[in-house]
């Protein structure tokens, strides 16, 4: 590393830059659209590009101890933190690559500006979120996704649009409230600290009630009536950042303020039991939806639920299980969302679809078998240690927890052969179902349309084989990639690292003495 290099390094500069230039460049889209639109077309991209890149080169100096900036002058009233480590930058080069995946140059709305003004704000967010080191700044960075996620769905100009986004910001103020009371609860029992016995009470409800806030953002049930109506109204592209790395980018956040300040116990046990609750709504949703984007709402639910079990659990076993299958949804959940860019139409319509295009459902069959947790994919390994961990931890609540999370993925596994057994179905006019909505049968323009509105374009094609090379990696080499996300979870320099060992198709916890 060059000396300039190794100055920056130690330097707040770079990651204030990768944070502030989403911020700057959705300031300046819409007035450079006024003068060159090509140019403001062509500024959102390259920004995700240029913070992704310098997100790298900042993964690649990282050191293992994280990295405090505090913004605000010293002994402030109200000071940001930014707490910046290899987890931190992970998430946020997955957020950015996300947003970039999500990015269109082909806008329907008349005023395409504003819908990059608002992924652009949506990705500063979701930075800031991944990189916010108290729940302060945590609440703040929330509120700038939650404002550019409500303009994302007003961007459809129709009455369900215009329903999505209210039902939205309606949940996020319920949300934004019960993080603020919980917030102000938590400071007090802090302050109350010294010996007086209300400050664990007031511990306690501060934590619960910032986990019901949180909950809102994470979509955690009940408190996901949002989603209904975004699947609804708002595109593919959409959901996918709303209901899959929004959720996820939440929910670590969340992890990580709970699992500060010996605070795990406080918050734990409601994070749990909404996890439980979401884990089980989702497969129901999933074994209930008759939509092809209504059944990943229901699919995105019930991981975000697995997922706030894990994260519930104890450091490191809890974390590191619920990292794994956070990312490896995330992997999963763009792909059959870039698919469901097309695939908009109920399963009946979807019928025989899978003789037009093979390599696509093939794809899809990989997917589905690894969400489920077919060994050795790895969605097993990752569902395994989550078994394990709450095998682990022992006491009836883990014991039923253990039990809806294995009933909710036998629901799920059922969901998924019920789609599959659909797109495999023998149907007439070349591989697909022409039966028109009221049961009816259509005619021949009936089956081009739908040969138009399901035919997935090459890039979405393209974009699934890479995710499904990416999973067959992955198994491969799930010591290698295991080994890497330990290092994620419990930096080298720990007295005990944890480590997950995959030997003889066992995977066990071994504490290494440092």
């Amino acid at each position: 590393m060059t000396p300039l290099a190794a100055t920056l390094a130690g330097t707040p500069m770079p990651i204030l830059a990768m944070l502030s230039l989403p911020f700057l460049a959705a300031l300046a889209v819409r007035p450079l659209a006024v003068i060159s639109p090509r140019v403001a077309g062509w500024l959102g991209p390259l920004t995700l590009l240029s913070c992704a890149l310098l997100g790298l080169w900042l993964l690649s100096v990282a050191g293992d101890q994280p990295m405090l900036i505090a913004l605000g002058s010293t002994g402030a009233s109200l000071e940001l933190l930014l707490k910046v480590d290899r987890l931190a930058l992970v998430l946020a080069l997955v957020s950015l690559a996300l947003v970039l995946l999500s990015w269109t140059r082909r806008e329907d709305h008349p005023d395409p500006a504003r819908t990059r003004a608002a992924l652009l704000l949506l990705a500063g967010g979701l930075v800031g979120l991944a990189l916010a080191g108290d729940p302060v700044t945590s609440w703040l960075f929330l509120e700038v996704c939650a404002m550019a996620g409500g303009a994302l769905l007003l961007i459809g100009g129709t009455l369900r649009s215009l329903t999505a986004m209210l039902a939205f910001v309606r949940w996020s103020a319920i949300g934004s409230g019960l993080a603020v009371v919980g917030l102000g609860l938590t400071l007090t029992a802090g302050s109350l600290a010294n010996g007086n016995p209300a400050a664990d009470t007031l511990g306690r409800l501060g934590f619960g009630l910032l986990v019901l806030g949180f909950g809102v953002k994470v979509a955690l049930f009940p408190l996901n009536a949002w989603m209904a109506p975004a699947g609804r109204a708002a595109g593919a592209r959409v959901l996918a950042l709303l209901t899959g790395v929004l959720p996820a980018l939440a929910l670590v956040n969340l992890s990580r303020q709970l699992t500060t300040g010996g605070a795990v116990a406080q918050g734990a046990d409601v994070l749990m039991l909404l996890g439980m609750l979401s884990a089980l709504a989702g497969a129901l949703g999933m074994w209930r939806a008759r939509e092809f984007p209504t059944f990943l709402i229901g699919l995105s639910l019930a991981s975000m639920g697995a997922v706030a079990v894990g994260f519930s659990l104890p450091w490191p076993a809890g974390p590191f299980s619920a990292l794994a299958l956070l990312l490896h949804f995330l992997l999963v959940h763009s792909a059959l969302f870039v698919l469901a860019h097309r695939w908009r139409r109920r399963h009946a319509d979807l019928a025989g679809i899978a003789w037009r295009l093979p390599l696509t459902a093939a794809v899809l069959m990989l997917l589905a078998a690894s969400l489920v947790g077919v060994p050795p994919l790895p969605g097993f390994w990752a569902k395994l240690m989550l078994v394990l961990s709450l095998a682990e931890y022992g006491g009836s609540a883990a014991l039923m927890v253990l039990l809806i999370l294995l009933l909710s993925t036998a629901v799920e596994a059922v969901a998924w052969l019920r789609l599959l057994r659909q797109l495999y179905a023998r149907t007439d006019n070349d591989g697909f179902g022409t039966s028109a909505p009221d049961g009816t049968a259509g005619g021949l323009m009936r089956a081009d349309r739908l040969a138009q509105l399901l035919v997935p374009s090459r890039w979405a094609r393209a974009y699934g084989l890479l995710v499904a090379a990416l999973l067959l990696l992955v198994t491969l080499s799930i010591a290698s990639v295991t080994e890497g996300l330990n290092r994620l979870v419990v930096p080298s320099g720990a007295v005990a690292e944890p480590r997950l060992a995959v030997d003889g198709g066992v995977a066990l916890w071994r504490e290494v003495e440092q």
